[in-house]
Parts: structure tokens; C-alpha cells; sequence
């Protein structure tokens, strides 16, 4: 399935489909990187946190292409994933595009 950020896909013409989503909320597994929060405190990144967070986007975004399968679709423009935290050991994640078929 092709994802793209843009409203467009350079040399084909497409028609829209609707709205295509995927969600989910995960618990943060911060157990594995507790060593991390030092880094942390010094500027660093949380390696952990980063993975878990992309984990979920990913999961999401499987969620997304499920769905334009099942609508029929060859592609997916205006790709946008959005990552709020519910808590400090939750995070939610909404992927979304438009489904379209080539014409």
C-alpha cells in the first residue's frame, strides 16, 4: 500500500475514497529503561520511550491500511500520525489519510 504525506501523487491521477483511520492506546514500558533517565536528565533521549511510542504508531498505522484494504484502495494521501499522552505511562496515537484509487 502507498502512503504518502501529500495531498498528491506525482503522475497519477486519483480519485478519493474517504477517510481511512487507525487508533490505539498503549502503556509505556519504562521498566526495560529505567538506566535511560539518567541520559535523560542530561539532555539525552529516552531510547525506550522512543521505541515504544513508534511500536504504537506502527500499530496504528497497520489499523489504517487495514481499513483502505478493506474500502479497496491503492494508496493513501495526507498521511498524518498524531501522538498525545493520556498520562505519564499512556500514550494515544491516531494515524489518518484518504483512500483513494488510481484512475
Amino acid at each position: 500500500m502507498l502512503i504518502v504525506s501529500t495531498d498528491t501523487i506525482n503522475g497519477r491521477n486519483i480519485e478519493e475514497i474517504g477517510l481511512v483511520d487507525g487508533a490505539v492506546s498503549q502503556l509505556i514500558n519504562f521498566s526495560k529503561g529505567l538506566g535511560a533517565l539518567n541520559a535523560f536528565g542530561q539532555g539525552g533521549e529516552l531510547d525506550s520511550y522512543t521505541e515504544n511510542i513508534m511500536n504504537a504508531c506502527q500499530v496504528a498505522k497497520g489499523k489504517l491500511i487495514q481499513q483502505a484494504i478493506r474500502e479497496n484502495a491503492d494508496a493513501i494521501v495526507g498521511y498524518r500520525c498524531v501522538i498525545s499522552e493520556a498520562s505519564n505511562s499512556i500514550v494515544n496515537v491516531y494515524a489518518y489519510g484518504t483512500a483513494v484509487k488510481f484512475i
